[in-house]
């Protein structure tokens, strides 16, 4: 055997020791190796021997300097790489050397080879989670602690790639809430293909474990239906994925996503045990936050509401001292001229001047007292309308003439288009000529002298729509919101340039959603005008629900017969309103039938079937809603045909609607006059049965 051999007895020891050796020349391909060096990677020595060793280290800087410190002839201890198996997985090695030579040529080096991979794990399992650990629980923002996190499960387990996902109601799937890759990996097109992804329920990768809440492993990415990346994966060189579930419930749902090229040597579970480990550290850190947002959330509304009610006093202390202005401000000119009236030293010219401002400063008082009676109602729920078909054209008109002596006055050019015909609306016209009459005087107290204020009239898609329109002062964008709002002015109580309380737009909101209308306003900001609408639905007269007077002439007072051979069913659980109606309702020819629940009524109407339901919206076991369902859905004949009235104290529009909804033809507001009740139900009655004639014929006969 030459000298560049070992002899013939270590040979014999080389092959058989326990121990992984392989013998490196100075180019750094591979002399011999040794069986169990052979059986630790898992090559044949064809494969192994005779190959260059940087083929087998997956770090090709490492594998480069190690043939270079043996080329210089330096010994190895403990030296750390990554060897590829035959099998693709890699195992970490501790590689240690001895150095021949023959006088000062090198002739080999003899390298020992430790398995390290299992103590290597432990050891970078108990660091990654320590240092995940350090991130998560120090003060962090969200974004930035997951980042971090990542890194630290990239560099310190292996994976190339490490992705969070999140699922936050509304969204209806998972989006990418973090990610990052080891350096000198190129994921960039797969991290932007992340970012522009959303994944249900059950699809790809992170939705499938968010379906299953198991760990998902997927040894090769190309062969997994489950991934949905697969080619961005690919051209970044990912082999392998893991998806761990972090439990947080459905409604704020997070998985962790880890990929790498290579597979690593040993067991698949305990890499999962690693990563769930670092899962729960994330879940705590997540759910920490979660916590900290909603004690924040709750303390900024705490602080918003504070600042609400801090605003609320402040307007209503401003509204007082303007109640006080503006009620003495009259009142001192009715006073003043009212003594110097007395003193009867006065000429007749004089005389006429101080009983007219007597008589306007009265006026303002009067419409000063009558806006804040009106808040007051409309404050305790005790505004009453009266319904009746109502000609709008004939409202704005009205409303109109009733400012355009103030408008010539002011020399303001007062513009009026009226579309006709519109179709009649079921209203209150004295309370929406004050609506109208309302924009106007705010239009006309707000708009310079010699201004332009246009009324129109139009319809569209059932609708009427109102619009005042004036090129005056404008409101800016900041006060905008508050318009419509009770106490609220855009200038301080001392400084207003312009009389009133500022109370005419609140009521007209409120008057507006009592007739299921909605009110608006628009401004390009000051000095750039302002565009008040009223958007009123155009309702067939049949369909509203509360009192009305006949269009053409004044109500008759209902006839002692009105609802003769009439049989009601009222359900109501207050005693004494029963008592009331009841009576009412018999003195006018009714049989009434009487039930204080729901269960009563039920009972009730399947024995007799009425021809009217008039019943309380609060009940105390199921609604007055609930009730005209059952009732409606009863297998008893006449129960679709039969009339049902809601007599209730909720007066909005949605209130209306829903009783509509349920069942009912007809939504009374309580307090009401007993004799108005009954002039509706006489109607209601006498409109069901002409109908029936009509629909038989005999109408026409």
């Amino acid at each position: 055997m030459s000298s560049e051999h070992p002899s013939e007895q270590f040979w014999d020891f080389f092959h058989t020791a326990a121990v992984p050796i392989h013998l490196v020349g100075p180019d750094g391909v591979i002399l011999s190796a040794n069986r169990a060096e052979l059986t630790m990677l898992g090559y044949r020595s064809t494969d192994y021997v005779g190959h260059h060793v940087t083929e087998f280290h997956v770090d090709a800087g490492v594998g480069a300097e190690l043939v270079e410190r043996l080329r210089r002839g330096e010994p190895l201890r403990n030296y750390e790489a990554r060897l590829r198996c035959a099998d693709g997985t890699v195992k970490h090695a501790l590689i240690t050397s001895t150095v021949r030579f023959d006088g000062e040529r090198l002739l080999h080096a003899r390298c020992f080879t430790r398995d390290a991979t299992e103590a290597s794990a432990a050891e970078r399992r108990l660091a990654a989670q320590y240092r995940v650990a350090q991130i998560l629980t120090a003060k962090t923002e969200t974004e930035d602690g997951l980042r971090r996190a990542l890194a630290v499960v990239c560099e310190e387990l292996g994976w190339d790639v490490g992705e969070v996902w999140r699922r936050s109601p509304p969204a209806d799937g998972l989006r990418l809430a973090a990610s990052v890759e080891r350096p000198g990996v190129d994921a960039g097109a797969f991290a932007l293909m992340g970012q522009a992804s959303t994944f249900a329920r059950g699809v790809g990768l992170p939705g499938h474990v968010w379906a299953h809440g198991e760990p998902v492993w997927l040894a090769d990415i190309a062969k997994a239906p489950t991934f949905q990346r697969t080619a961005a994966a690919e051209a970044a060189g990912l082999r392998v994925a893991c998806g761990i579930p972090i439990a947080l419930g459905d409604d704020e749902t997070s998985v962790m996503v880890c990929l790498r090229r290579e597979p690593e040597a040993g067991d698949e579970a305990a890499a999962i045990r690693t990563l769930r480990l670092v899962a729960a550290q994330i879940e705590q850190f997540l759910g920490r936050k979660r916590v900290e947002a909603e004690r924040e959330a709750l303390l900024a509304r705490e602080r918003e509401v504070r600042r609400e009610a801090e605003m609320a006093n402040r307007a209503k202390d401003e509204f007082l001292a303007a109640v006080s202005h503006e009620l003495r401000t009259p009142l001192n000119a009715i006073l003043g001229w009212s003594r110097l009236l007395r003193s009867s030293q006065l000429d007749a010219e004089t005389v006429e001047r101080g009983l007219a401002a007597v008589e306007r400063n009265a006026e303002i008082q009067e419409q000063l007292i009558a806006d804040l009676l009106d808040v007051a109602r409309i404050v305790t729920g005790k505004v009453q309308l009266r319904i009746a078909p109502t000609d709008l054209a004939a409202v704005v008109e009205a409303a109109v003439d009733a400012v355009r002596h103030t408008a010539t006055a002011k020399g303001l050019v007062l513009t009026v288009r009226l579309e006709r015909p519109v179709p009649p609306t079921l209203a209150d016209a004295d309370r929406l000529q004050q609506v109208v009459w309302n924009l106007l005087t705010n239009a006309i107290r707000f708009t310079p002298d010699g201004g332009h204020i246009d009324v129109e009239l139009a319809t569209r898609d059932g609708h009427a729509l109102i619009r005042v329109v004036d090129d005056g002062i404008g409101i800016g964008a900041g006060f905008l919101p508050h318009v419509f709002d009770r106490f609220r002015q855009a200038e301080a109580a001392t400084t207003r340039r312009s009389g009133g309380l500022g109370l005419g737009l609140s009521i007209v909101r409120h008057l507006s959603e009592l007739h299921g209308g909605l009110v608006c306003v628009e401004s390009a900001g000051e000095g750039r005008g302002s565009t008040f609408t009223l958007d009123l639905p155009l309702l067939p007269p049949v369909a509203e629900p509360t009192p009305a007077a006949d269009a053409a002439a004044p109500a008759e007072p209902a006839s002692t017969a009105a609802l003769q051979h009439v049989r009601i069913l009222l359900v109501d659980d207050d005693a004494d309103a029963r008592d009331l109606l009841g009576m009412v309702l018999r003195h006018h020819g009714a049989e009434v039938f009487e039930a204080a629940s729901a269960e009563d009524a039920v009972t009730a109407f399947q024995r007799d079937v009425p021809d009217v339901v008039l019943s309380d919206i609060g009940l105390p076991d199921v609604d007055g809603y609930g009730l005209i369902r059952r009732l409606r859905a009863l297998a008893v004949p006449g129960a679709q045909a039969a009339l049902a009235v809601a007599l209730t104290g909720w007066a909005r529009s949605e209130d209306r609607s829903a009783a509509l909804e349920a069942g009912f033809q007809a939504h009374v507001v309580k307090p009401i006059d007993p004799l108005q009740l009954v002039e509706v139900l006489a109607r209601l009655v006498r409109d069901s049965r002409a109908v029936l004639v009509t629909g038989t014929g005999i109408a026409n006969s």
